[in-house]
């Protein structure tokens, strides 16, 4: 979920350029043993209901224009709990519409041509991507729970549940609460690697990697 609403920002902050990026690499085949045939076919019904075909065209369109991006444009660091003397105390709308004054145009642009982009790919990004979940959760669960779970999403409140749940995770309060957690981590980290390395400490330290010959 995280990488729609980066992708989505970091297209918003800095317009796309007329020049073309180059394909990425195919992604690495990950060999795995394999899947109970049946549990896998319950898990497919599963993820149509929490992964339908165009549900990321859908999130970035409903991220971009809808009322989760006006409220997360609306927040300040203060709100996000960013503090200091360079951080702003005006909210990131305004902060953009200093930069660009036609920043409310570009954004409405932007969230329905990448929404219909997002949708006339999907079958092409998302087929990769609702296999590897089907397998998952083939994995995870068995036949009997794998069929309770697809009752519960047949029904009225299990269908609207899949539709939403991808979206919970775009909500300004999920965001904010993911950054409201960072003051904790940074403060618990040193201690949690000390703990780390105490533990590790009877394993022989790793090889340092070969330095690379000139050619």
């Amino acid at each position: 979920m995280e990488i729609f609403l980066s992708a989505a920002l970091l297209l918003v902050a800095n317009p796309p350029a007329a020049k073309a990026v180059p394909p990425p690499n195919a992604a690495p085949k990950v060999s795995a043993p394999a899947v109970d045939p049946q549990r896998l076919a319950l898990a497919r019904v599963t993820v149509d209901a929490l992964f339908p075909i165009g549900t990321s065209g859908r999130m970035i369109a409903d991220m971009m224009n809808g009322s989760a991006m006006d409220r997360m444009l609306d927040l300040s660091p203060p709100d996000l709990g960013i503090a200091g003397d360079k951080a702003p105390k005006t909210s990131l709308r305004a902060e953009m519409k200093k930069n660009d004054p036609y920043f409310e145009q570009r954004m409405a642009i932007l969230g329905r041509v990448i929404g219909e982009e997002m949708t006339r790919l999907a079958p092409q990004i998302e087929t990769p991507l609702r296999d590897g979940l089907a397998e998952s959760v083939a994995r995870r669960f068995t036949v009997g729970r794998l069929a309770d779970i697809n009752r519960f999403f047949a029904t009225d409140s299990g269908k609207a549940f899949g539709r939403e749940l991808w979206l919970l995770w775009m909500d300004p309060a999920v965001v904010k609460g993911m950054i409201g957690t960072m003051p904790v981590v940074m403060k618990e980290m040193p201690a949690v690697m000390k703990k780390v390395e105490a533990a590790t400490a009877h394993l022989p330290k790793p090889k340092a990697p070969a330095d690379k010959k000139p050619k």
